[in-house]
């Protein structure tokens, strides 16, 4: 059963995105590439999500790439992010757009079916 949850970065959100990160496999951690904050939110976010679940699977996807002369934070800044953080990949996507959007969650259930092929 695969199940989808959109939660949201905020503080006051804190606690449910620590039910819904509770036992889950991967997420897409996402952040916009016009608001530098929300890149440095990530932290947060990752360890709030590896405490919940240890084995959880974590790929960074910088989001509103359709917005370029907007650009807070580099495509660069997002790999070198994803990679020291130990998540499986980084795409940059544009909801607005359909750009890479499923291509995001394809990479993170593929990545998910070969993990629980590799367990059993």
């Amino acid at each position: 059963c695969l199940q989808l949850w959109d939660i949201a970065g905020q503080d006051r959100f804190a606690s449910m995105r620590q039910i819904f990160f509770k036992g889950s496999l991967g997420a897409l951690v996402t952040y916009d590439i016009t608001r530098r904050q929300s890149f440095e939110n990530l932290d947060t976010w990752i360890r709030e999500a590896r405490t919940e679940s240890p084995r959880i699977m974590l790929m960074l996807v910088g989001n509103k790439n359709d917005l370029e002369d907007l650009r807070d934070v580099s495509t660069e800044e997002g790999k070198k992010y994803a990679k020291d953080s130990g998540c499986i990949g980084f795409i940059e996507t544009s909801a607005k757009n359909g750009i890479n959007v499923e291509n995001a969650f394809i990479v993170m259930g593929e990545e998910i079916l070969q993990g629980i092929e590799s367990r059993d």
